[in-house]
Order: structure tokens, then C-alpha cells, then sequence
């Protein structure tokens, strides 16, 4: 919806003021049920997909534990800002592949859609702010990307993008994996 879009883009240009003012952003944990936390978003993300005719499908490896220890606030962060990008430039003939992923010390969260893809000269760039891999009919602010990588790096993970122009591009977020108790 326009309401969630803008309160994404005021996020956003919120932390990057507290960023370029040299204050580190704060992080959190606190443990979190996986499942439900990811399908919250996801039923939050499905309206807006359906609006521009697109699917949403959740992959949750059965090797995650149910409780993980994290920045909640963060990671949703993180995630609406991919799941925003996957909606804006993918196609709407593949569903969005969101996939949360064991990976022993780690965890991993990645979104993948088809549609035009990034060229391989832009990838590097996409991290910063203001960039923008925009057409004429794709209006955005060019801060997500880089305030997904902020947000990244201060839960201790890293971010990664891989893309075939024309194909699909998919984001990988790793992150440290604190299992918690029930």
C-alpha cells in the first residue's frame, strides 16, 4: 500500500540522518518464534504483492530452531526493504522466493524474483545511497539498499547480491545464529 511504502521511505531516511550524524544505530536481542514472526511479514507483504499481481512464497528449513535470539526490529527492517525491491522490479509470471535458511553458526535470509535483474556494472553501486537502478517507471529513494547493509553490519552478518540481467537476482542476508529456549 502508498501508506506502508511511505512509512518505509520515512524509516529509512530516519536512519540515515542518524547515521550521517555519526550515531550508531541501536540493536537489539531479544528471542523471537521464527515461523510466526516471518509469516507476519509475509501476510503484511502478500497484500501489497496481490496488488501488483505477484505471488510470495515462504521456505522455512526445518533444521531452524522454532526460537532464535536477534534484532526483530532490524530484521523486519531488513526484510520489508528486500521484500519491497523484489516486488518493485520482479516480474509478476514467478512468485517471490523468500527462504530462511540454517546454515550451522549462521542463518540466512534470501529473496529472490525474476524480472530485469541488476547489470553486473551497477552491483557494486547498489549498496550506497542514492542509487537507484530506476526506469522511467520505477520511482524509489535509493536509500534501502544501503540501509539494509547498516543494518546487516551491526547484527554482526553480511549481505550479498547475486543477478542475471533478464533472469533472477537474488539477496542473501547472513547472520549469526543464537538458538533460544522455549
Amino acid at each position: 500500500t502508498d501508506s506502508s511504502t511511505a512509512r518505509n521511505i520515512v524509516n529509512n531516511v530516519l536512519d540515515l540522518a542518524e547515521i550521517e550524524a555519526g550515531k550508531v544505530p541501536t540493536t537489539i536481542r531479544e528471542a523471537f518464534k521464527v515461523r510466526p514472526f516471518f509469516e507476519k511479514i509475509m501476510d503484511i507483504h502478500r497484500i501489497i504483492a496481490e496488488r501488483a499481481q505477484m505471488q510470495l512464497q515462504l521456505t522455512i528449513d526445518p533444521k531452524m530452531p522454532p526460537i532464535i535470539f536477534g534484532d526483530p526490529l532490524n530484521i523486519n527492517q531488513v526484510l520489508t526493504n528486500l521484500l519491497a525491491n523484489a516486488i518493485k522490479y520482479g516480474s509478476d509470471d514467478h512468485p517471490i522466493v523468500i527462504e530462511i535458511n540454517n546454515q550451522r553458526s549462521f542463518w540466512e535470509i534470501r529473496v529472490t524474483n525474476h524480472g530485469q535483474g541488476i547489470a553486473p556494472a551497477k552491483l557494486e553501486a547498489i549498496f550506497d545511497p542514492f542509487v537507484t537502478t530506476r526506469t522511467g517507471h520505477i520511482q524509489g529513494s535509493g536509500l534501502g539498499l544501503y540501509i539494509v547493509r547498516t543494518k546487516v553490519h551491526l547484527m554482526g552478518g553480511l549481505i550479498r547480491v547475486d543477478s542475471q540481467p533478464c533472469q533472477q537476482t537474488t539477496f542473501s542476508v547472513i547472520l549469526p545464529l543464537h538458538e533460544g529456549k522455549l
